[in-house]
């Protein structure tokens, strides 16, 4: 079996590394390669790259603004960023709640919920929220034992914030 790079793939790797050299910052590259703590600001800099880049949703398919990328795409770019000391973006919205509503949402929910997650004005967790309201709670209703409280969210760079959504508790 020969695990050599094609010259197509070995040009896609060099575009990565030159993409990921001239957008990531030499101080969010700094934080990655030391574990330092990295906030949503710092990410968001590289998220809006690759957003920019047409390169923030490898397994997307191109009709939802992703990149539609085989598995050896993927591979590269993740160990090219990773090499060159990228952050993880956040994998909620990208991989677990945007392919679950291209597969299975509603025209309304593509379009409303897709372009925020792509964008990182949501990351998911509203899009989550939303998607419960809309799709679970109206059949919890019918329960009498259903009792929900808002939440307060601590967050040590910004203070005490009310979160919008709901906990739901059975009791």
């Amino acid at each position: 079996m020969d695990f050599q790079f094609t010259d197509s793939e070995n040009n896609f790797r060099n575009e990565v590394r030159d993409f990921t050299k001239k957008n990531l910052s030499t101080e969010l590259k700094n934080k990655s390669l030391h574990y330092q703590t990295m906030y949503k600001d710092d990410v968001m800099s590289w998220h809006k790259s690759l957003f920019d880049k047409g390169w923030i949703a490898p397994s997307w398919p191109k009709t939802f603004g992703g990149c539609e990328w085989n598995p050896l795409q993927k591979y590269i770019f993740d160990y090219e960023t990773s090499f060159l000391g990228a952050p993880r973006l956040s994998p909620f919205g990208l991989t677990m709640i945007g392919p679950v509503i291209i597969n299975f949402g509603s025209v309304f929910q593509k379009e409303s919920f897709l372009p925020k997650i792509l964008s990182g004005e949501d990351g998911g967790a509203k899009v989550t929220l939303n998607l419960v309201l809309v799709l679970i709670l109206p059949h919890l209703r019918l329960r009498q034992n259903l009792k929900m409280v808002s939440t307060l969210l601590m967050d040590k760079k910004h203070g005490l914030h009310m979160h919008t959504g709901l906990i739901i508790f059975f009791v």
